[in-house]
């Protein structure tokens, strides 16, 4: 594997949604749905006194999808470092970062690292020759973190999706381990109430190179399933690249390992490794034996978690609606407001039963 096919790889789990960003974009499109956890003054989470968000019956709270007041960002430059627009979960970001500035009536500059931490140094610079007064960065590499933030001009910058430290006044993305606990929940449920909670395997898909997002959220999957249907049995735990491919040769050989098994849980660190998952299973005949769940709910996955029956939940992450955060709260940064540490993104569960809630769904 090459080392730039790599980053591609890596960035899909590690740009909070993993959520199958190496996949075609769809023709769907999302509708203007408030998912979020809101709280009673409209305005992003409050902390709690370790810092982290909190919100209802033990749930993180989340920072709420807001259209920004027109003429908020008159006269002012922002910018933002974009992870790679390669991907489609990063041009639906840029996509809406760039709606919610033009409403606010800011210049907004983009630059493209492309997965390389040298390009995202050179943005940073930038930038900085530009005179933005604050941005946003999604540069891929946490570790090359300071030396972006260095070259870049000393103003607000905000987080999207991976730290940046030590220059960010604020993180906005995935809460990994309640991403993961909300769908691992609703696979119990499912199996509580048509099995007894009885199976023969649960088949984690993870992604270790992402590092910790890969932890937190596959950690929040075992959590939420256990809290419905007790201590997991038989768990096998496999590594992927966290492509549709490579989930479908990795799982092609679980099968073949599990062989007299008629009901496997799947869940996956990202829809990608899900639909190579429900690939293998075809291949082998398999379908009914597999019952899966995975991460992002963006457009690869949206038909088949309506249309198939195997499909139990996913979670939802709305990256085409981020811009509705991140604009408002950097131009608040630029005009001296402080920020949560955190910006969690709405996270819920997506099934069968409301997707069409979200999503308009034209082409199953």
């Amino acid at each position: 594997m090459t080392a730039s096919r790599f980053k591609i790889l890596a960035c899909s789990a590690a740009l909070a949604v993993v959520a199958a960003s190496c996949g075609s974009d769809g023709s769907s499109e999302s509708k203007d749905t408030q998912p979020a956890v809101e709280t009673t003054d409209g305005q992003p989470a409050v902390e709690t006194t370790d810092g982290q968000p909190s919100g209802e019956s033990g749930a993180p709270a989340s920072a709420e999808f807001e259209v920004v007041e027109p003429g908020s960002g008159a006269g002012l430059k922002l910018g933002y470092i974009s992870i790679g627009e390669a991907i489609p979960f990063a041009v639906d970001l840029t996509t809406s970062f760039k709606e919610q500035a033009d409403i606010a009536g800011a210049e907004l500059i983009v630059c493209d690292s492309n997965f390389d931490a040298a390009l995202a140094i050179e943005c940073a610079r930038s930038l900085a020759t530009q005179g933005v007064d604050g941005y946003m960065s999604s540069q891929l590499n946490a570790a090359s973190s300071p030396e972006v933030c260095d070259a870049g001009p000393d103003v607000p910058v905000l987080a999207i999706a991976i730290p940046q430290d030590p220059c960010a006044v604020s993180f906005m993305g995935a809460d990994d381990s309640y991403a993961g606990e909300i769908a691992g929940t609703a696979v119990g449920e499912f199996f509580k109430s048509n099995f007894d909670c009885a199976y023969d395997a649960f088949v984690s898909l993870e992604s270790t190179a992402v590092g910790e997002p890969n932890t937190l959220r596959m950690q929040g999957y075992s959590d939420g399933f256990e809290s419905v249907c007790g201590p997991i049995t038989n768990k096998r735990v496999v590594d992927t690249a966290a492509t549709i491919d490579d989930g479908r040769v990795k799982f092609t050989d679980v099968l073949t390992a599990l062989s007299d098994a008629q009901r496997i849980v799947v869940v996956g660190i990202n829809d990608d490794v899900i639909l190579g998952a429900l690939s293998a299973a075809e291949a082998q005949g398999r379908e009914d034996a597999v019952f899966v769940s995975g991460q992002g709910a963006d457009a690869t996955s949206w038909c088949g978690i309506r249309d198939n029956a195997q499909w139990i939940a996913d979670t939802a992450y709305f990256p085409d609606q981020w811009g509705k955060i991140a604009i408002p709260n950097l131009i608040r940064a630029v005009n001296g407001e402080t920020l949560p540490p955190y910006l969690y993104v709405p996270h819920v569960v997506v099934t069968s039963d409301n997707i069409e809630d979200f999503y308009e769904l034209s082409d199953c």
